[in-house]
């Protein structure tokens, strides 16, 4: 039973358990807050199927579309066109010297990111370009705030361009996974929300490097970065508000151009509202009442004891299509 969805795991596991929808809610909840954010709600309802011995498929050697993967998936085979291939990287992380590849790789169902470790899978794709198409097999999936990841190990196999594999469409859309309720989300969680934008606060800045965009240090009459010198500060916008999908409301905040995007402000202007904040007012009246979807990852405000949301992308939401498809499945 592949490309079962979330809601599809919980039914089967209620079905064939004879359990209650928030018996089963509350283990896959248990596994999220234990695994700390590490798996995706889907993957955790797969570790609940499979302690219940509750089997999901039965047979896992097949093909996969990047849309159907989910952490914990393993002796599985996906078939994708290489979207963009990036520089090789060295590495030393505690002693360890190694190089790391990255590809940008997609199907009809989406786009996500391919991450080679060993130096000989490196150097079986030194040939490889856009458009080429690679079949891996044994391949782990890691989910993080920019979506899944497939991670190569030792035992992968990659074959460029097998024969009789065509994949004339890619969907560049990146699967970001399925939207969760606000009251479910736990503590240290990727994934993504849904909501009305209800409250909405002050909007606040920071200084950023030019060059890495990471936080300046105002210093000697200077911006100084710890990596780059003395540089001409950058100011990022801060965007904080309240987010309400009708379970709860979270307070979440969002960045630089996501931040940008939702109130659909050019630099100039914000750099207007900094040094005159009442200007940003009138903004904070148009913004009130979007309909948005945002994946992040939550995390918990120790002041105040309550769990936040910060975003790294974000999408508004057509409210007439939302409505539509609640209607037609009626």
């Amino acid at each position: 039973m592949f490309g079962t969805t979330y809601e599809e795991i919980i039914e089967r596991i209620m079905s064939e358990k004879g359990l209650s929808k928030e018996d089963v809610n509350f283990r896959v909840n248990d596994k999220l807050t234990k695994l700390s954010g590490l798996i995706s709600n889907t993957g955790a309802a797969h570790i609940v199927a499979n302690e219940l011995g509750v089997k999901i498929f039965e047979n896992t050697k097949k093909d996969f579309k990047i849309k159907n993967l989910f952490s914990g998936v393993r002796g599985v085979t996906l078939n994708s066109k290489v979207i963009a291939k990036y520089d090789v990287r060295e590495f030393n992380k505690n002693g360890r010297i190694g190089k790391v590849q990255n590809l940008l790789i997609g199907d009809d169902s989406g786009t996500c990111r391919l991450v080679i470790w060993d130096s000989n899978q490196i150097n079986t794709i030194e040939t490889v370009n856009p458009n080429d198409i690679l079949r891996v097999d044994n391949f782990y999936i890691k989910e993080n705030n920019f979506g899944k990841e497939i991670h190569l190990t030792n035992d992968s196999k990659i074959e460029i361009n097998p024969a009789g594999v065509v994949i004339a469409d890619v969907n560049k859309e990146i699967d970001r996974g399925s939207v969760v309720k606000i009251k479910d989300l736990g503590e240290n969680q990727n994934t993504t929300i849904q909501g009305t934008i209800v409250q909405v606060f002050d909007l606040r800045f920071y200084d950023s490097c030019p060059e890495c965009n990471k936080k300046v240090i105002f210093e000697d009459g200077a911006f100084k970065c710890n990596e780059h010198g003395i540089v001409k500060e950058v100011p990022v916008p801060i965007l904080n508000f309240y987010l309400d999908d009708g379970s709860e409301a979270i307070r979440t905040v969002l960045f630089r151009d996501n931040a940008k995007k939702i109130l659909k402000l050019d630099d100039e202007t914000i750099l207007e509202i900094r040094k005159n904040p009442d200007l940003f007012n009138s903004v904070k009246d148009n913004i009130l009442g979007e309909l948005i979807k945002v994946s992040g990852r939550t995390n918990k405000n120790e002041m105040f004891q309550r769990v936040e949301f910060t975003g790294n992308y974000v999408e508004k939401v057509d409210v007439k299509k939302v409505l539509s498809e609640v209607v037609n499945s009626l």
